[in-house]
């Protein structure tokens, strides 16, 4: 409740500011500029603000990445001075669901992945990424060792595996945002993927 009020309370602060704040191609959303709004929406997780203005912002954000920008432009607070007090890193992170094991490629077949069996390869991953699934051992009595010959199977049990739920992973292209660096109130807001 206490973030809402003051997202609330600082977005009317930057509308206030009005047209000429942020950068001469500033996007503003009802008048509010959308790098300003960005920093002011990444602590709440992006929340419904009533007006739209969060959602514009990620939008904003994304389109920016997309386009091979940097995430912010240029926030101006009301006083003229930029405000700058924030860092970011990008890169690529892949995961499974709870419950499922990444297969990793084979580096000696560039089709497939050596956890997997042939039949479960592909097209689950992608070249460079990896595969999720669940692998259960079960027990089964097999003839070992006949040679060719009938009658002449010893049998034994062996684990084989039941693979399932195999699925490309989630994730890709990620960045987090840190509010604050250095500073004890510091916020980051952890990995945002796009």
């Amino acid at each position: 409740m206490i973030r809402r009020i003051f997202l609330a309370t600082v977005l009317t602060v930057f509308a206030l500011a009005g047209p000429g704040a942020g950068d001469a191609g500033a996007q503003e959303k009802d008048g509010v500029d959308l790098d300003c709004a960005l920093l002011l929406c990444i602590p709440g997780g992006f929340p419904n603000d009533g007006m739209g203005i969060c959602s514009a912002a990620y939008s904003y954000m994304i389109q920016r990445l997309r386009d091979l920008k940097p995430p912010i432009g240029t926030c101006t607070t009301s006083d003229g001075t930029p405000y700058n007090d924030f860092s970011y890193s990008m890169g690529t992170h892949f995961y499974c669901d709870a419950g499922l094991t990444m297969a990793v490629p084979d580096r000696n077949d560039e089709n497939g992945y050596d956890d997997l069996p042939d039949n479960y390869r592909w097209p689950f991953g992608v070249a460079g990424n990896a595969a999720c699934y669940q692998k259960t051992p079960y027990k089964e009595y097999v003839c070992r060792g006949s040679y060719g010959r009938e009658g002449n199977c010893h049998y034994q049990w062996v684990t084989l595996y039941k693979y399932t739920r195999v699925s490309g992973p989630k994730g890709g292209r990620f960045i987090s945002i840190t509010i604050s660096p250095g500073q004890s109130d510091a916020y980051n807001s952890g990995r945002i993927y796009y």
